[in-house]
């Protein structure tokens, strides 16, 4: 059930793309401000060398992400990744439950590549987006 929330905006994402200007993705930031923690995990690696789990911080990640300058496109051949950021988040609680066990579940995965793409993973669904330059460049620096 937590991924339906993630995967019922990325299916109107990809419905609503024709309709819409290319700058727009139709990606919600709201969304991915719902996370309770973010692995920085660096290409080739399976360990997170970051988690950032403060909702300040969550929040000013999701605003470094630019999202509104997000424009989909197909990731060009050859593009080599260079990190993963990893969003995990509690289950949604549903009526008459009280509070949930605290397990956090992998919601979204945004796969950072180089010369600015970025591709999100969330309910089935991958999507490939080019990144403004100062967006690439500051979630470069989290691999850094």
């Amino acid at each position: 059930m937590q991924k339906l929330f993630f995967v019922l905006p990325a299916a109107l994402a990809l419905l609503l793309c024709g309709c819409q200007p290319p700058a727009n993705t139709a990606v919600d930031a709201r969304e991915l401000k719902k996370a309770q923690q973010i692995e920085v995990i660096p290409a080739g690696e399976t360990d997170a060398t970051e988690i950032i789990t403060g909702q300040g911080e969550i929040e000013d990640f999701v605003e470094t992400l630019d999202v509104p300058g997000w424009v989909l496109e197909s990731l060009p051949d050859g593009a080599e990744p260079i990190g993963v950021f990893q969003l995990s988040q509690e289950a949604t609680l549903h009526p008459g439950q009280a509070e949930t066990d605290g397990t956090l579940y992998d919601t979204a995965a945004l796969t950072l590549y180089d010369d600015g793409w970025l591709t999100l993973e969330t309910g089935g669904l991958d999507m490939a987006f080019s990144l403004q330059r100062e967006a690439a460049g500051s979630l470069a620096a989290y691999f850094r």
